[in-house]
């Protein structure tokens, strides 16, 4: 099992997609990168220019093209992850089985890495010289290798192919990205869209999503319901919501079929406003029970009807009125 943190959207519950990053947008400056001392040494033997060699020396690293990354984590309560990844503990982690491989990728040819997963190595030494000759069964070493600095992220990389995008949506590009690319002296149009390559996850995949401590509760757990009944979740897909600790630096799991423990969490006795979730699930929701499955059934029914048998009485105690 491996995690994804990330932001509560709505529409993660509808589509499943999660993003996968080219190299040259990742908030690390060393990613792709190996001792430059050795890059001079080569780039000295094909040319004595210095602006020559000075501008390859800044381009190695950037031209892994049509490569994207996803980065999960072997850790799924690191504080410091919370902070930085999933909305500052507003966010969700993402529970993904990794026993077959998370993502729909037909297509993959399983002799090239494409679609594999490596761990992330941790050293204050920057790779050896890696020129960008084809290798099939691995992935770059340089894209393997952070400083220790990072460890904290335990990161397992799954490397994909653009052409495996499930949809690509757009955006302008940052500042701080187009600063880069004029720092090392890269060409681009001001107007060019910075893309975001997503990846849908298969449906069997995700095992869990656990709520950061400081979400919506009450909108989690309607994008989730929603969600199940739809079909776009699971119904084994299990649901966490998080606390932080009393007594320690550290967060707490509680799956929502503990009762105690859900009404104390969703402060029950003082505010119960969790009801209203059944108003967000009739007004999106009109249309279902003219399916046929749901056929004759008010909203309650068709929620008994499709989430998990544990989590039915929890439900039903949230969101009586």
């Amino acid at each position: 099992m491996l995690f994804k943190y990330c932001s509560l959207r709505e529409d993660f519950f509808e589509n499943r997609y999660i993003r996968f990053t080219q190299p040259e947008l990742f908030n690390d400056p060393f990613e792709g990168q190996v001792n430059n001392l050795e890059l001079l040494e080569h780039y000295k033997a094909e040319s004595n220019s210095l602006d020559y060699i000075e501008e390859r020396i800044r381009r190695h690293g950037t031209g892994y093209q049509n490569l994207g990354i996803v980065s999960l984590s072997k850790n799924d309560k690191n504080l410091l992850m919370w902070s930085h990844y999933a909305e500052q503990h507003k966010g969700l982690v993402l529970m993904i089985d990794t026993k077959e491989p998370p993502f729909c990728c037909e297509g993959i040819n399983e002799s090239t890495y494409i679609g594999n997963a490596f761990d992330i190595e941790y050293d204050n030494n920057r790779p050896s010289l890696e020129m960008k000759t084809f290798v099939i069964k691995n992935p770059p070493c340089s894209l393997l290798r952070k400083s220790n600095h990072w460890s904290y992220e335990a990161e397992v990389r799954i490397f994909l192919s653009k052409s495996l995008a499930s949809d690509i949506k757009y955006k302008l590009m940052s500042n701080k990205i187009v600063s880069e690319l004029q720092q090392n002296n890269l060409e681009y149009d001001s107007f060019v869209k910075e893309e975001i390559w997503l990846k849908q996850l298969r449906i069997d995949s995700l095992k869990g999503i656990i709520i950061g401590a400081l979400a919506d509760k009450d909108m989690a757990l309607y994008y989730y319901i929603r969600g199940v009944i739809k079909g776009t979740i699971s119904r084994d897909t299990k649901l966490f919501f998080s606390r932080l600790s009393p007594t320690k630096y550290e967060v707490e799991y509680i799956e929502f079929s503990d009762m105690g423990e859900i009404l104390e969490l969703f402060n029950y006795n003082k505010t119960h406003t969790t009801y209203y979730i059944l108003s967000y699930l009739r007004a999106t929701l009109d249309g279902l029970q003219y399916e046929e499955k749901f056929y004759g059934m008010n909203i309650n029914e068709i929620v008994r009807c499709v989430i998990k048998e544990e989590y039915i009485e929890v439900f039903e105690v949230l969101t009586e009125v």
